[in-house]
């Protein structure tokens, strides 16, 4: 099924009335046609620019997000480092660890990297003895 635009149609059938009556030549009554849709389609992509303006995001909108997605590669690069995974590997073990425990991703990060910290931080303890 097609679209079409009512606006546009409009616009065809208005010169082209114009035509059949005389008062244009099919020339002068196509020149019209592309200035005016070019003109309608300029609008209507202005518009559009400003609706999606409308939908940006302000920086503390996002936030919380740009910080789990931190996490989330901080996390990842520890099973990496620790586990010789993938990251493809390191991201399906977060996910099926969250989806197992009912947690979300992030709270599944957060543990590996405190688990980490811990386990990194009595390393550097035990090889000063």
């Amino acid at each position: 099924m097609r679209y079409w635009d009512g606006d546009i149609i409009t616009i065809v059938n208005e010169e082209a009335a114009a035509y059949f009556a005389g008062q244009r030549t099919a020339g002068e009554a196509a020149v019209r046609i592309q200035k005016r849709a070019e003109l309608y389609l300029s609008e209507q992509a202005q518009g559009k620019t400003r609706r999606e303006a409308s939908y940006m995001y302000s920086y503390e909108d996002i936030k919380p997000l740009v910080e789990e997605i931190r996490l989330m590669n901080r996390a990842k690069l520890i099973l990496i480092k620790t586990r010789g995974m993938t990251e493809a590997e390191a991201h399906r073990f977060i996910v099926k660890t969250a989806m197992d425990r009912c947690v979300k991703k992030r709270a599944v990060a957060e543990d590996i990297i405190a688990y980490h910290e811990r386990h990194e931080h009595s390393e550097k303890g035990n090889s000063g003895k």
